[in-house]
């Protein structure tokens, strides 16, 4: 595993492959160890099921997350709903969320994995740290 942080460009609209450099699984929410840079998120439209609607998944950046079997994907949401805040009640943050409820995202990217990253909303400037 490479031990120093990484700089990567990501274009408007394209995937790029990125990797955890980092000794320990990598939660994308933890802006000290990944900076997405100029990178906006969207805000989720919900549908009566209080599912995040197509529209919006496919407006949102993602990340894509290969476990050999399926892809994870988390979306980069202005009201990603995080159930930690106000004494369990819970409030909007920005982050990384699933796609349904539009939930922060929980899980990790493993050592040395590889994921994609799609910047729809802009360019960006993605750094790993070390």
């Amino acid at each position: 595993v490479y031990d120093g942080s990484y700089t990567k460009s990501a274009a408007k609209g394209k995937f790029v492959m990125l990797c955890n450099t980092r000794p320990e699984a990598l939660d994308p929410n933890d802006s000290a160890a990944i900076d997405f840079g100029e990178l906006a998120a969207v805000e989720a439209e919900f549908d009566s099921n209080y599912e995040v609607t197509s529209d919006s998944l496919k407006a949102a950046p993602q990340i894509q997350v290969w476990d050999g079997n399926k892809y994870t994907i988390y979306y980069y949401f202005s009201n990603a709903w995080d159930t930690s805040l106000n004494d369990g009640e819970g409030g909007e943050v920005t982050a990384w969320a699933d796609g349904l409820g539009g939930n922060v995202a929980t899980g990790t990217i493993p050592v040395g994995q590889g994921f994609w990253l799609k910047a729809t909303t802009a360019a960006a400037t993605v750094t790993i740290n070390e």
